[in-house]
């Protein structure tokens, strides 16, 4: 029997690449299932301002007012 070197190479690099598909996606379902939920933009908020950080537009209307009460 003769093998056709160059169809048996082939043969074997499609079937690594299809295997490591197979694999990949059953890695990627595994770690999506088990990934935390993306935060909202108000959820952010909300930790950022538990931590002590201050919104600017917040910062800068408070020293506007503490300027008016100085005059």
């Amino acid at each position: 029997m003769e093998y056709n070197m160059k169809k048996l190479i082939r043969y074997g690099v499609l079937l690594m690449l299809g295997l490591s598909f197979v694999v990949y996606g059953m890695i990627d379902l595994a770690v999506s299932k088990y990934s935390p939920e993306p935060l909202s933009d108000a959820q952010i908020i909300e930790r950022a301002k538990d931590l002590g950080l201050v919104d600017v537009k917040e910062q800068w209307i408070e020293s506007t007012d503490k300027n008016e009460n100085r005059d």
